[in-house]
């Protein structure tokens, strides 16, 4: 399947997915191995590093309480069925809580944060 998913941020966020097959199943499907590309699961917990518009920031992230799904399919253009997309919509994702550790250096261990509704970077 085909899939671009643009920027992950915040609390509660819209994510346009795009996908080479028409059913909407497909791409929720799709969403959830890219999510699993840049947040590692243990347990209820999702791992990863905090994302920014210009790449990472160097921040790891853990995140509770993280769900996802269909907001809404919207209809293709000419140019997304160039592309080879059969589907496109929004996708929305969220968690409850977060907590963040810096690398104090780069030689030490990072120093986790208390749990908090802080957001991602994006």
């Amino acid at each position: 399947m085909k899939v671009a998913v643009f920027g992950l941020a915040a609390l509660s966020c819209c994510l346009p997915i795009y996908a080479a097959q028409s059913d909407a199943q497909a791409a929720l499907q799709a969403f959830a191995k890219t999510f699993a590309s840049l947040f590692a699961r243990c347990g209820a917990v999702y791992v990863g590093r905090d994302i920014s518009i210009m790449g990472t920031n160097g921040d790891i992230v853990e995140l509770k309480g993280v769900s996802w799904a269909l907001l809404q399919q919207q209809p293709l253009t000419p140019a997304d069925r160039e592309n080879g997309y059969q589907w496109k919509g929004l996708i929305r994702w969220r968690f409850s809580v977060s907590r963040v550790a810096r690398p104090p250096d780069q030689r030490l261990p990072p120093v986790w944060g208390e749990w908090g509704i802080a957001t991602l970077t994006g």
